[in-house]
């Protein structure tokens, strides 16, 4: 490998800082509305999503989701 080259200027960003969840729309979902996804796996992900992001603080208090199955379709609530 080469010698890099070192740059004293860049200051080093903050841990997480330059990480948003791909899911950060569930904070634009209204209490009452709902979105569909098409596997238990999805919902899955959408789930641990929730919890990360209302751990970070970026969802707001008591935001909480409901599932449904209707017929083959998975439909996901928010319910406060």
């Amino acid at each position: 490998m080469m010698r890099p080259e070192f740059n004293d200027a860049e200051p080093m960003p903050s841990k997480g800082a330059f990480r948003v969840s791909k899911y950060q729309w569930l904070d634009e979902l209204g209490v009452g509305q709902s979105f569909d996804v098409a596997t238990d796996k999805d919902y899955t992900r959408v789930w641990a999503a929730c919890k990360n992001l209302l751990a970070s603080g970026d969802l707001p208090e008591g935001y909480t989701l409901a599932r449904r199955k209707i017929g083959g379709t998975i439909r996901v609530y928010r319910t406060a």
